[in-house]
């Protein structure tokens, strides 16, 4: 209330000293600053409370999106270390594999080798004794066959006075010597 009066003083000095003119505008000045005055005195508490609670509202929305962001961010991270241990999990899985199959691949090749070596020397062994036991009956027969040709071949070339057997009885000998 002190400043109103020291205000007024004021104001009456300036309008005494005709610094101030005491005119329609000067009053309408007047009146309209009287009423910021007044309504600023009278509406300050509410005022202040008002822009206090819009201002707390603000801050308990701000706190509220920082902690969801704050528990999205973590729940993030979570789901990105579990991913990390998924994809670790996934490339040991893949070793685990590959060696699995480098294993068994060498160990059926081992396998084969011994087989194939153990087949192969038994066929050996099964051939040479079966060329030892039919040879001497083989050997035999195969003798007999190239005597009864060649007896063929004399005969022909003996007895025969036609002109044609005598030509193929030749070329029939050059093939046994060429084969020979």
């Amino acid at each position: 209330m002190n400043t109103w009066i020291f205000s007024f003083i004021v104001v009456m000095n300036l309008i005494a000293a005709k610094v101030i003119l005491f005119n329609e505008e000067f009053l309408v000045f007047l009146a309209f600053s009287t009423f910021i005055y007044i309504t600023w005195e009278k509406l300050k508490t509410d005022a202040k409370n008002y822009f206090e609670k819009k201002r707390f509202n603000k801050q308990q929305i701000f706190v509220a999106l920082l902690n969801s962001s704050c528990k999205q961010t973590e729940a993030q991270l979570k789901f990105n270390r579990k991913m990390n241990q998924l994809n670790i999990t996934f490339f040991n899985l893949k070793n685990h594999y590959l060696n699995l199959n480098n294993d068994f691949f060498f160990k059926s090749m081992e396998r084969h080798k011994t087989t194939n070596n153990i087949n192969i020397r038994n066929k050996i062994k099964f051939f040479i004794k079966l060329e030892k036991g039919n040879g001497r009956m083989i050997f035999p027969i195969l003798v007999k066959k190239s005597n009864k040709i060649t007896h063929t071949n004399l005969f022909f070339k003996k007895k025969t006075s036609i002109i044609q057997f005598q030509t193929l009885n030749r070329v029939s000998l050059h093939e046994c010597i060429k084969a020979v």
